[in-house]
């Protein structure tokens, strides 16, 4: 056979030169495989291996999709090759620049990279595509390392010149990329890149000293802590917009363990894994007392299966023990007893220096061999290793699976020779990755360390089958995903106890799905983000927080994952377009393919873990495992063809499923607008948030309103966008009354623009809407003056209309008006109107389209009017019928505004079990729905009455804190509140507090007006005062005496009552201190 680098010609059949040591083999560029010389196809998948075939590996991406993905580039040229040309022979130079890709192909393969390119001397390999690997940043620097190596050791005479060595730089990137047939039918492009990881990798290898690789900080990040590293600073790189830091790979770093490389720095603590470790520990105590234990810890990719055996190796510390540890390998699953030897190499601590017998002698140490098992247990051990460590047995060497044998026992006799001194833990770890060699190693080692003082602890992945028989030495434990809690708490070990913003939380919580390395990597791409601004005691959100980015270092694994079933990932993109959960009736009406092949594909997916069948469900339900598996899969389709999924999603549900759209128009609205459809999401949205309404699902409706705004710029039309908004506004306004509160900056906003806009577009209804909304946050804050100009304009409004539904509204807002200014006689009026205006069947919408029925809050106003007017029974009978009514309508705002209503008149009559009752129902439905206002008057309600029954400064806190609360969203009942506080302070026997609290409550009713309450005021001041000593007896005389003119002016006959008894008793007692005699 020809030699194409010293032209030699060796004997038939053989592999390598006979005269220089090159390969003969010729490789395929497409597949990797391994071809004799002189053939023309490649006998593994039909590729072209002539001179002619362009070495670029093509063929292997042949229908590979475009896609977005994170992809690790190396980019490789040969140093030198000009000064080659000038010295060499075209035909000679061809031949070297043939070996030199053979080589760096070789090595590429090796770690299952692909080559993309060759441009002259120039070589661009693909990590990552179209396979992905959880490893393909540090697959890459290996492969620059071998590469390196490799070239460096090339010796070859060429004519009359001779190559010694060949010079490479390297050059690694990683980033996000398109990467696929971007072109049609070009073969050299069916590999282009687009992104600017391409052009790094290309400028990090122009910087790159010879025979060296240079990597980016994102490799370096991927890679961690298994290599070396010079960090070369930061670069000006042309074509780059910023500084670039860059790291030179000095080599691979001699670890223990691929956890070891992953996690050179401080581990967060552990958590979640008591009952393991405690069973774990249970066997270490049987296997010291020489009741050898094996324990198999089983578990899916990042739930700490390496991080408790780490914990536990550390709990050792201290304890009288040996170690031994074998790391297997992905890149070395066919590579017999890889784990061993490294061990071996570790253990002995071999150095690069060291010469053959050097290395002997610390094998010799290592093993502590006697002197008959140094004769043929070294040699063994050595040929392992490839050292001369003296002469094998020619009867081994004739045998092979005699030798093998042989060196099996001497590996084991390993074992009994250290648990003799002292207790073996025995580790082995990711035997989903064991060559057969070391696996029958492990056999073995099972079957023996039941009478030795040995734990043999393995870990595995779910796909590795365990075939050594049951046995009562032999335990497995499954490692389960965290809890809720338990991810909090791995968070927390993270942030050092800081708590992150709760939509944070919630996000990493929900992506997580219980598996502590997601949780990690989440929570650490979060505080990288730049998002948080770090506190004492808390971080908080620096801008707009939407969705949590898969984490870099969790990409290559999770598209691994879906690059292991290349026929099914298609389907898998289809489902991830669709959702976290998808219905097979619908996933069979979008993927356009035939039943039995869909229904193949979903077996696929399930047997490899990426979806399961939810049970029981109807119709059929899939739902990913992991939602960054979910993400995975969405994310690495191009925009455009997500585009057209969502649209066929959309249009699928409209006409094939109307059930469901009707029920979930959120969903539709969703599709559409990732669809950038614009008119049917807006739709859509629309609908969702007035259906939300319906449903009192406040907060949602406020995000699909949202969703409206957002798409608004993209309507052509001026007219129809200010239609939308206006709706959407009007809305909005409504929604977030219920959850902000009336006067909430949100609110007024959105009725003030919803009024600009009724002068551009509306009709007089919406008008009426948006002067009702302005009337109601006049009213709370309050703002009288504004508040009657705001409930006349209504009127004018609902005459020149016409409409009942306006006509009540009109007249309740101008009832309540007058009833927090102390004017009952024409609150009583105006209610009268509405209650007979009102019917509930008829207006049973009103609740919907205004936030809250008019009518029955118009009722509960008149009960209050009664009551303080003296009418006691029809008051309570108008309450009750307003609250049964309440009930039976079914709308949560309504109902937490009528309980609100209720409490004041219970508090009022003085009825405290009542008032309990209704405080905490409000309580309970408040915070259900989110409505942060009458939530806070719940609070003060309850404060109130643990005072009365309890007392105690815990209450006192409650009523204040609840007054504050209430005070961000609304003024209107702040001096009724600081009233109950007042009082309760006096109870307590804080008469400074009470008197305090009650001048401010004082105060405020003077400055903004609100008066139904001020008679009770000074009736309560007067209370504490004459309860202090040496109080001036005209002070309280005035002050009840006040009380009792306010409540006769404003016609309140109940608080009149109540003042004059206030009153008499008060003159009483004082007439008992003058003349004790008098009864």
């Amino acid at each position: 056979m020809h030699c194409p680098i010293c032209k030699f010609t060796s004997r038939d059949g053989v592999r390598f030169c006979e005269q220089c040591g090159t390969s003969l083999e010729v490789v395929c560029l497409n597949c990797g495989a391994a071809n004799s010389a002189g053939s023309r196809f490649c006998g593994a998948c039909g590729a072209s291996l002539g001179a002619d075939a362009a070495p670029t590996g093509a063929d292997l991406a042949r229908d590979a999709a475009a896609e977005r993905r994170q992809l690790t580039i190396m980019f490789c040229d040969l140093v030198g090759s000009t000064a080659l040309s000038a010295k060499l022979d075209p035909e000679d130079l061809r031949d070297v620049i043939r070996h030199y890709q053979t080589l760096v192909s070789a090595e590429i393969r090796r770690y299952d990279g692909s080559v993309a390119k060759f441009s002259g001397d120039g070589i661009m390999a693909y990590f990552g595509f179209p396979k992905a690997h959880e490893d393909d940043a540090e697959r890459a620097v290996l492969a620059g390392l071998a590469i390196v190596d490799s070239l460096r050791g090339v010796r070859a005479p060429l004519g009359h010149e001779q190559v010694s060595g060949l010079s490479v730089r390297v050059g690694i990137a990683t980033g996000e990329v398109v990467v696929g047939d971007l072109v049609g039918e070009g073969v050299s492009e069916r590999w282009a890149v687009v992104g600017e990881t391409p052009n790094l990798a290309a400028r990090l290898q122009s910087i790159a000293e010879p025979d060296s690789v240079v990597i980016g900080p994102r490799t370096k990040r991927l890679a961690r802590g298994g290599f070396h590293y010079v960090n070369l600073g930061l670069h000006e790189l042309k074509g780059i917009p910023m500084p670039v830091e860059v790291w030179r790979v000095k080599g691979k770093k001699a670890t223990a363990s691929r956890f070891d490389a992953a996690h050179s720095r401080a581990l967060t603590p552990m958590v979640g894994r008591d009952r393991e470790l405690a069973l774990i520990d249970a066997c270490w105590q049987r296997a010291s007392e020489g009741n050898g234990q094996v324990v198999l810890i089983r578990g899916e990719p990042g739930i700490g299966k390496s991080r408790i055996t780490q914990f536990f190796r550390d709990s050792l510390k201290g304890q009288r023990h040996q170690c031994l540890q074998y790391q297997c390998s992905p890149y070395h699953a066919n590579s017999a007893l890889h784990p061993v030897i490294a061990h071996i190499e570790q253990a002995a601590k071999f150095s690069a220096d060291d010469s053959d017998e050097q290395k002997c002698a610390k094998l010799d140490a290592l093993f502590r061999f006697s002197d008959v098992e140094r004769n043929t247990g070294l040699p063994l051990i050595g040929s392992l290793l490839s050292i001369p460590c003296g002469n094998l047995d020619p009867n081994s060497m004739a045998e092979p699976s005699r030798q093998r044998e042989k060196t099996m026992s001497v590996l084991l006799s390993r074992l009994p020779a250290l648990a003799g001194k002292a207790p073996l833990l025995c580790l082995v770890e990711d035997v989903h990755w064991i060559d057969p060699s070391t696996l029958d190693l492990l056999h073995k080692m099972v079957s023996v360390v039941d009478k030795l003082a040995v734990l043999l602890l393995v870990t595995c992945r779910p796909e590795f089958e365990a075939r050594w028989p049951a046995s009562d030495h032999v335990t497995e434990i499954r490692l389960e995903r965290f809890t809720e809690q338990g991810v909090k708490e791995i968070v927390a070990g993270i942030t050092s106890g800081k708590g992150l913003p709760a939509d944070v939380m919630a996000q990493i919580v929900a992506k997580a799905d219980g598996v502590p390395l997601f949780a990690e990597e989440l929570t650490k791409t979060v505080l990288d983000s730049g998002l948080l601004s770090e506190g004492e005691r808390h971080y908080a959100l620096l801008r707009t927080f939407s969705k949590l980015a898969i984490p870099t270092t969790l990409h290559d694994s999770l598209m691994a994952r879906l690059d292991r079933l290349p026929q099914e990932k298609s389907v898998a993109h289809v489902a991830a377009v669709i959702g976290r959960s998808f219905s097979y009736d619908l996933l069979a009406a979008v993927a356009g393919l035939p039943e039995d092949k869909l229904a193949r594909a979903l077996a696929r997916l399930q047997e490899a873990g990426l979806i399961y069948e939810r049970r029981p469900a109807r119709p059929k339900t899939f739902e990913f495992k992991h939602a960054l598996i979910q993400d995975a899969a969405y994310q690495s389709q191009l925009k455009s063809v997500r585009r057209t999924h969502h649209e066929k999603i959309a249009h699928a549900l409209e006409q094939r499923f109307p059930v469901i759209a009707a029920a979930q128009p959120e969903v539709v609205a969703h599709h559409y607008g990732e669809a950038e459809c614009v008119e049917p999401a807006l739709r859509n949205w629309q609908a969702a948030g007035v259906r939300a309404i319906e449903h009192s699902a406040n907060v949602e409706a406020l995000r699909h309103f949202d969703e409206v705004l957002r798409l608004l710029p993209h309507v052509d039309s001026a007219e129809r966008r200010a239609q939308q908004e206006l709706q959407v506004q009007l809305a909005r306004g409504m929604t977030l009354t219920a959850v902000e509160g009336y006067a909430s900056p949100s609110v007024e906003f959105a009725y003030a623009r919803a009024l600009a806009l009724c002068e551009q577009v509306g009709n007089d209804q919406q008008k009426f809407g948006a002067l009702f909304g302005l009337w109601r946050i006049a009213i709370t804050r309050p703002e009288f003056d504004n508040a009657r100009a705001l409930a006349s304009q209504l009127q004018e409004q609902a005459q020149r209309v016409g409409a009942t539904e306006l006509m009540l509204t009109a007249h309740g807002s101008t009832g309540i008006t007058a009833f927090f200014r102390g004017e009952l006689t024409v609150a009583d009026d105006s209610f009268r109107k509405v209650i007979a205006l009102y019917d509930p069947i008829a207006h049973r919408a009103l609740a919907i389209r205004s936030g809250q029925d008019p009518g029955l809050a118009c009722m509960m106003y008149s009960a209050l009017v009664l009551w303080l007017r003296g009418r006691r029974e029809h008051a309570l009978a108008e309450y009750r019928e307003a609250l049964a009514r309440a009930r039976a309508l079914g709308h949560a705002f309504t109902l937490a505004y009528t309980l609100h209503l209720a409490a004041i008149l219970e508090q009022c009559i003085g009825n405290l079990p009542k008032l309990k009752e209704r405080a905490g129902e409000l309580e309970q439905l408040a915070a259900d729905r989110n409505f942060a206002q009458l939530h806070a008057s719940a609070r003060v309600f309850l404060g109130f009455c643990a005072s009365e029954q309890e007392g105690g400064a815990a209450s006192l806190e409650a009523i204040a804190q609840g007054i504050f609360d209430y005070q961000k969203s609304s003024g209107l009942n702040v001096p009724y509140f600081k009233a109950m506080l007042g009082h309760a302070c006096g109870r307590s026997g804080d008469l400074e507090r009470g008197l305090a609290t009650l001048d401010e409550a004082m105060a405020l009713a003077d400055a903004t007006h609100v008066r139904w309450h001020g008679a009770e005021l000074y009736r309560l001041k007067g209370e504490l005062l004459s309860l202090r000593s040496n109080t001036p007896e005209h002070e309280v005389d005035a002050l009840f005496s006040r009380a009792v003119a306010i409540a006769k002016e404003q016609g309140a006959t109940a608080l009149e009552k109540k003042a004059r008894h206030s009153l008499t008793s008060w003159t009483r007692r004082q007439a008992r201190l003058v003349s004790p005699g008098i009864v």
